[in-house]
């Protein structure tokens, strides 16, 4: 089968449309495309229009590998029927303007064998025993792996084609003055490379930049970072360790950036590079946000701040870079006011340190004390100084304030006894009640009163009904919260169960940040693998949670799964939010009777002004949807399409960016920490004055 392919040119891209016609619809294909557009080895992705599980749609960027002058995309798999649509972009000139493409139709059983040697990890299930929830697990696995359409590019490759600016034309910058953090002769070549990689920018930006050597080896480094402050005239100052290699464009596009969003501090992305040159381990920051800072995980890489900013440093931070930076950031957070939101700085989306393998890392107990300072004395929790990033486990000042865990079940699965039993038992907290509620007008019957028996013998426990004539989640939690007088409200599925007897304290100590109006908890699947890591607006083409499937332990992507921090959005699941916040934003959506209600939830917490935390040190089991199973079973497509449409329009513009995921990341569902084909940085580079070069 040959596709028809229109052409269209869009500055240095070629983009070509396909439409797959409905009776192509719902089979495997192997795609082939040839032609003169493809000369010269230039970067090709294709992006698709796929339908996920429970009806999300979604349109992914996946880059394409050549065989020869032909380029060979492995599988493809269209869902549904009906019309749907390709983009397939060549991402640089070409003086040739055809292509072909070809659909060769193959067996699901070649593409099912094709799916298992290219992505062994939808195996990983049959390494534990093979229950029913293990089962829905592979399943699930194995839809998601079906919609990453091939092989995925080297950050070489990303490099070649998404990270080579120069700046454009007689971009100057303010005067800016460089501080550089040494330990003597122990950094002499990586000081020498620092060195000479500032001179490079300052060059390229049309300026002479002074600079000073903070040389810790030397006594009075303290005295020393003082004095210099004191004596400088300069506008900006930036903040590097001895190693911390920055790009020629750096200076210029940090600046500028500053200077267009008012800002006082600016942080970048950054990687690793070797003694060789060859650069490595790319980590994409989110935007600041107070927890995620006060672990330290993003006092790295070149910081621009303003002279002013800074104050007066403490002896501590002249030790090293990192915690100048970190302290500088803290002392700036705690002029602040309002929500969660840190409107004095940003992360500048683009990779402008390179970090040698030489470069010295402060001690935990150096960044824990800078952390301390900034929480003060009244602060009750811990900070857990024997390794970096720090873990900051909050504490709760004075008496425990009551909280009503609000549970919507039917009552009528052996689990849900067993996992409120666990948290009633399992819980080490002192004041809360548990609310019960069932959707029915009539009493429990009697398969729930023997399903309840044992949970509603304990005195913290209540049921209550809510009549409605067919199950709507964000209505029974509503009904519920208003019988209840706590003022911290937990929305609680009833497959559920705490890992941790600490789970409560841990999620009403982080509202002891009035900046903070709700904490999601991070849940595994039985097998011990992570069903919830927080939820990432955009990803799968609506929003989706993170982390999905990494084994309990690891750290994740920039050992982001290990660390309390600031989000977008939670689950319901298991979320803890302040009452007075949940009445006036108007609880749960009631238009939402079983998906999104969470996250639209979330997203008018935000929109309030509060931040939300998902706390990694928080953890339960969860037993996925056994209760109510799918969301959206094949029944309810319409009842899906709705809801996503309501969501869509709703939050449009919050949609388009995820503050809390980098725009160089992934979209794609279970690949978000995956390098995006192409980074959506839209015209931010071109506003810096940056343009890309080909050399």
């Amino acid at each position: 089968m040959t596709a028809t392919i229109t052409r269209a040119l869009r500055g240095r891209r070629l983009f070509f449309e396909v439409s797959l016609k409905s009776e192509q619809a719902g089979r495997w294909y192997l795609i082939v495309l040839s032609g003169e557009a493809l000369r010269g080895d230039p970067l090709v992705t294709l992006s698709i229009d796929a339908s996920l599980p429970e009806g999300i749609s979604a349109r992914r960027f996946v880059p394409l590998r050549f065989a020869g002058r032909t380029l060979v995309q492995y599988y493809l798999i269209a869902a549904d029927a009906g019309e749907q649509s390709m983009a397939i972009e060549v991402h640089r000139e070409h003086a040739g303007e055809r292509l072909d493409a070809r659909f060769i139709a193959i067996p699901k059983f070649l593409a099912a064998l094709m799916l298992i040697c290219l992505r062994p990890l939808v195996l990983l299930p049959f390494k534990s025993k093979l229950t029913a929830r293990t089962r829905a697990s592979f399943r699930k696995r194995l839809a998601f792996a079906a919609i990453k359409l091939g092989p995925r590019l080297s950050y070489a490759a990303w490099l070649r084609w998404y990270d080579r600016w120069e700046v454009a034309g007689s971009l100057r910058p303010a005067s800016v003055m460089a501080l550089v953090f040494s330990r003597g002769e122990q950094d002499r070549a990586a000081l020498a490379a620092t060195l000479a990689a500032i001179e490079a920018a300052a060059g390229g930006a049309g300026a002479v930049l002074p600079m000073t050597i903070i040389d810790r080896s030397v006594g009075h480094a303290g005295a020393a970072l003082r004095a210099s402050l004191a004596a400088a005239t300069a506008e900006f100052v930036i903040v590097l360790q001895a190693g911390e290699v920055i790009a020629p464009h750096a200076i210029a596009a940090m600046v500028r950036f500053a200077r267009l969003r008012e800002l006082r501090l600016v942080y970048a992305d950054e990687d690793r590079v070797d003694l060789a040159g060859i650069r490595s381990d790319p980590l994409f920051k989110p935007e600041p946000n107070r927890m995620m800072m006060l672990s330290g995980a993003l006092a790295t890489g070149v910081f621009l701040i303003r002279r002013d900013a800074i104050g007066r440093p403490g002896d501590g931070a002249a030790e090293f870079a990192d915690a100048l930076r970190l302290e500088a950031w803290l002392g700036l957070r705690a002029e602040e006011t309002g929500g969660g939101a840190a409107g004095f700085s940003a992360r500048l989306p683009l990779i402008l340190t390179h970090r040698r393998p030489d470069t010295a890392t402060p001690p935990a107990a150096l960044l824990s004390a800078i952390a301390a300072a900034h929480l003060g004395p009244a602060w009750a929790g811990e900070i857990e100084q024997s390794r970096l990033p720090l873990r900051i486990r909050p504490g709760i000042a004075g008496k425990a304030p009551k909280v009503s865990l609000i549970v919507a079940s039917t009552a009528r699965l052996p689990h849900v006894r067993a996992c409120l039993t666990a948290v009633l038992e399992q819980t080490e907290y002192s004041d809360f009640e548990m609310i019960i509620v069932l959707s029915q007008q009539a009493p429990p019957d009697a398969v729930q009163q023997e399903i309840l028996a044992p949970v509603v013998a304990d005195k913290r426990v209540r049921v209550v009904l809510a009549p409605m004539e067919t199950f709507n989640y964000s209505k029974a939690n509503n009904q519920a919260v208003r019988q209840s007088d706590a003022p911290l409200i937990c929305l609680l599925n009833d497959d559920v169960a705490p890992i941790g007897r600490d789970w409560l304290a841990i999620m009403v100590g982080h509202l002891q940040d009035e900046r903070i109006a709700a904490v999601g908890a991070k849940l595994y699947y039985p097998e011990a693998t992570v069903q919830h890591g927080g939820v990432i607006i955009g990803l799968s083409g609506l929003c989706d949670h993170a982390f999905r499937f990494l084994p309990r332990g690891e750290p994740g992507y920039g050992k982001r799964a290990s660390i309390e921090q600031e989000l977008s959005a939670v689950t319901a699941a298991c979320l803890l939010i302040r009452r007075p916040v949940f009445d006036a934003v108007g609880g749960l959506d009631e238009h939402f009777a079983s998906a999104y209600n969470d996250v639209d939830l979330c997203l008018k917490v935000r929109k309030a002004g509060y931040g939300i935390i998902w706390s990694a040190q928080a953890e339960l089991w969860h037993h996925e949807t056994i209760s109510f199973g799918q969301h959206y079973a094949d029944e309810h497509k319409a009842l899906a399409d709705r809801d996503i449409g309501i969501m869509r329009e709703r939050w449009a513009e919050w949609c388009l960016v995820d503050p809390f995921h980098n725009p160089n990341l992934s979209l794609e569902v279970e690949s978000e920490w995956e390098l995006a084909f192409p980074p959506r940085l839209d015209a931010l580079p071109e506003a810096l004055g940056l343009v890309a070069c080909d050399d």
